[in-house]
């Protein structure tokens, strides 16, 4: 049988190129690691800090949607693409920041 005749098991959407296939799950990891590397920097960030007055969850949330949101705005504006290194370190840069401030002011206390 030839290979020109065989179906697409990779197809997604009707496309039936493996690169349509390939686009999608490098997209859709590359938002999976993110939002994951946000959540890991968000418990990391609750469980190093000396007060920790906080839930976890919330800073968990947060952690991922910082790195969600630097991710999209990156993307958005053009300043990076998927996978570059400067994604990846603006990402952890941007959750870093919103997890101190987070579990700071959920820490504080003046909080009742």
């Amino acid at each position: 049988m030839a290979r020109d005749s065989e179906p697409n098991r990779n197809a997604c959407r009707g496309c039936s190129s493996d690169e349509c296939h390939d686009t999608w799950h490098n997209a859709l990891m590359g938002w999976i690691g993110t939002l994951l590397l946000g959540a890991a920097i968000g418990g990391f960030g609750w469980w190093r800090y000396p007060a920790r007055r906080a839930a976890a969850w919330p800073v968990l949330i947060v952690g991922a949607l910082a790195a969600g949101a630097v991710k999209l705005a990156g993307n958005a504006s053009g300043l990076f693409e998927d996978g570059e290194m400067l994604e990846w370190s603006l990402c952890v840069l941007g959750a870093m920041t919103v997890v101190a401030v987070t579990v700071s002011l959920g820490s504080h206390p003046f909080r009742r």
